[in-house]
């Protein structure tokens, strides 16, 4: 393992120490010496370092970039840079990499959250949250990509226990007050499994719920991010655009990428539209983001091949779905042959036994199937029907 390590470019680099979680971006600080490391791995573009005050030496500053911002860095509280990007790993069902919570942290301590996941996972990004020092009682806003339960399931408990605000998309936010309908729809899914995958789900108070609108500003403690609404894989989904640092925060539209694997797009019932879906891509591609952040699984790097790889898999699927109901397969029969078309493309990617059991468990091959053959059903029955 050598001692130091340059890094520049867009590489993130963060160090984790006795004292918390320092992120700094090699982009904005010329290039950046990494030493001290007793741990070094570099995953999705960031580098991170488990070692007590690890120090991060930026080198020779770009020459448009202000010789005050190369000061050097170390893990203490007095020299983090704001505003930090914080991937907690909620461990469903206590396993890793299957629901990343994003948590951006402002400069006076204020944690705004992008998903929270479902009740079940609340207890794990609490824990974590106060032993990085961020203090879960400082999440004082939470930005709903949409309302499956995988995602935000567990959104009361964050404003019962905090008064976190919830921000959602004006479909959703009937649902999140009351969630009757939301409720019984799963449970025809999920059965008796449904508190064991979701926990408990009960309602919002009316006056903690925010409805967002398209290209509306969500600004707090000095930070700003732009409601972008991406319907397609949920006709009430947006995402959430952190221009400054060009992230955008994307739910479920850009796709599941955990471990080795390839970008899967998730296509659970009712109401995946792929015509809706590919104009949101659109969308993100004139964004020109730098990174994106999946809800499964984290920051990922190279937006413009993750997104074509995504669009061109949806599109497979979609003309493989539309195949087999052609030949008046049920789903039923459909489902064994997509597990087998999905866990090749798994294990052609690379994809450990460990991801193939995150991505059935972050992206269920039963759903994409009742979702697909949905779509075709609704939106195209000339096609699959003689």
């Amino acid at each position: 393992m050598p001692e130091s390590l340059v890094v520049s470019g867009s590489r993130q680099v963060e160090s984790v120490s006795a004292y918390g979680r320092v992120g700094v971006s090699a982009r904005a600080y010329g290039r950046i010496r990494v030493s001290a490391a007793s741990r070094l791995d570099g995953i999705d573009g960031t580098y991170r370092l488990a070692v007590p005050s690890a120090i991060l030496t930026p080198i020779r500053p770009h020459a448009d970039t202000p010789t005050r911002r190369h000061a050097s860095l170390t893990s203490r509280p007095s020299w983090r840079r704001w505003p930090m990007v914080h991937q907690i790993d909620a461990l469903h069902l206590n396993t890793p990499n299957v629901i990343c919570v994003a948590v951006l942290q402002a400069e006076d301590g204020t944690l705004i959250m992008i998903d929270c996941g479902p009740e079940t996972v609340f207890e794990n990004v609490v824990r974590q949250l106060d032993q990085r020092g961020l203090g879960a009682k400082n999440v004082r806003h939470l930005l709903a990509t949409h309302i499956h339960l995988d995602h935000n399931g567990g959104a009361w408990r964050w404003q019962r226990e905090f008064g976190t605000k919830v921000h959602v998309h004006p479909i959703g936010a009937p649902h999140m007050v009351d969630p009757g309908k939301l409720v019984s729809s799963a449970t025809r899914i999920y059965g008796d499994r449904m508190g064991y995958l979701w926990g408990e789900i009960q309602p919002l108070p009316r006056d903690s719920v925010v409805v967002t609108a398209d290209h509306a500003k969500i600004r707090v403690s000095g930070l700003t991010l732009e409601v972008i609404e991406t319907p397609g894989h949920a006709q009430h989904h947006n995402a959430f655009w952190w221009e400054p640092n060009r992230i955008l925060f994307s739910g479920d539209v850009a796709g599941v990428a955990i471990g080795k694997g390839p970008i899967f797009p998730p296509c659970p019932p009712p109401d995946v539209n792929l015509e809706l879906w590919r104009a949101s891509l659109e969308r993100i591609r004139a964004l020109n983001p730098t990174q994106l952040f999946l809800t499964h699984f984290g920051l990922r790097q190279q937006p413009e091949l993750h997104l074509r790889e995504l669009e061109t898999r949806l599109t497979d699927w979609a003309a493989w779905m539309k195949d087999r109901l052609s030949e008046g397969k049920s789903e039923e029969e459909i489902l064994p042959e997509f597990r087998r078309f999905t866990e090749n493309q798994l294990v052609a990617a690379g994809a450990t036994p460990a991801d193939l059991a995150a991505y059935e468990q972050a992206d269920p091959a039963a759903m994409s199937v009742t979702g697909l053959c949905r779509y075709w059903r609704k939106y195209h029955p000339d096609l699959v029907f003689s």
